[in-house]
């Protein structure tokens, strides 16, 4: 099963993701993404793509955009160089507006790493900035990106350890995406990399079930 529905509720199994490869990259898509099409992976709201994706040392990939988007990139691992221009780092969120017609361009600097990085485009169109977060306070979400278009949480939990996330507003939609770990989320089990799309709630609830899961929460529009 490619994903699994309940009311109000998308989970999306990372086993079942599409995956796309080419000499020195992989790329892991929860939605339709390039070749990989299915009718159970269309967009969700203005979240238009979620890519989990590798490069290799000193490897450069570039993405050709055929409409006006917003580009986050969130380095899991690793370093990325954008456009010869600047690097994005771990604990950190780079956001990238883009017009039809441009070109991004992503180098792994390093010579012997590979690099992990989550790759996600929304229809809405923000501001270009690089936003740093971090993980300094324990057991607590950190909204660290803010916007009336979008906002972005995370946070590392301990075992056991319980937390809610009120939506700002609760006609919005919400992404949740493990990083690393195991959680039960509003009561579906999300292991490493799944994806969890919700809607029609005004607050969530979550429990990490291993040591250091991480999370990040997506809240956006999603009419």
């Amino acid at each position: 099963m490619l994903m699994e529905s309940v009311k109000n509720s998308l989970k999306y199994i990372a086993d079942f993701r599409g995956i796309i490869e080419s000499p020195g990259y992989r790329c892991f898509s929860t939605f339709n993404y390039e070749n990989y099409q299915s009718e159970d992976r269309k967009p969700f709201g203005v979240l238009q793509t979620l890519n989990d994706e590798y490069l290799a040392p000193e490897i450069t990939k570039e993405y050709h955009f055929s409409k006006a988007e917003t580009v986050l990139i969130i380095p899991t691992l690793g370093a990325l160089d954008i456009n010869g221009q600047g690097f994005v780092h771990l604990h950190q969120i780079q956001v990238l507006p883009v017009k039809a017609g441009d070109t991004l361009s992503l180098t792994n600097p390093y010579k012997d790493h590979w690099v992990n990085f989550i790759q996600i485009r929304l229809s809405e169109f923000l501001k270009e900035e690089t936003v740093d977060f971090s993980y300094d306070i324990k057991n607590k979400l950190n909204t660290f990106y803010s916007s009336d278009k979008l906002k972005v949480s995370t946070g590392i939990f301990d075992s056991k350890t319980e937390e809610t996330y009120r939506l700002h507003h609760p006609q919005n939609g919400l992404l949740a995406l493990t990083v690393n770990g195991a959680f039960e989320f509003e009561n579906r089990l999300m292991e490493n990399r799944d994806a969890l799309c919700i809607w029609d709630f005004e607050e969530v609830e979550f429990e990490s079930l291993t040591y250091e899961g991480i999370i990040f929460l997506f809240e956006f529009k999603i009419a």
